[in-house]
């Protein structure tokens, strides 16, 4: 079965698979330099394709990236060119509460 990405869903669609399985997986990862090598979002590519795995093999929604997150040492200003600023773990917290909740009245 391929991933079922919610903003590949049409409602109804996604109302039957809420019904089966209800729960939705939520791809984190935030945008920073790893290395000269690497893409800047590495993290969130990595963790949307670990979603995408699971939602085939489970038959669960995965839900649009969040591509922010805590990042403490690897600042622009400190030569890590590329990075997104830290957000505050209580945005980030307040956020996924946010998230979370509003996914719930969805079902899952």
């Amino acid at each position: 079965m391929p991933a079922l990405y919610l903003n590949h869903l049409k409602p109804h669609k996604l109302k039957t698979v809420v019904q089966k399985t209800p729960l939705i997986l939520i791809p984190l990862g935030t945008t920073e330099w790893h290395a000269d090598h690497l893409p800047l979002g590495v993290d969130s590519l990595l963790s949307q394709a670990i979603c995408a795995d699971l939602s085939a093999e489970i038959g669960c929604v995965v839900a649009p990236p969040l591509t922010v997150g805590i990042c403490r040492n690897l600042t622009t200003d400190a030569g890590y060119y590329g990075t997104l600023e830290t957000i505050r773990n209580s945005t980030l917290t307040s956020l996924l509460i946010d998230i979370g909740n509003g996914y719930a009245k969805l079902g899952v």
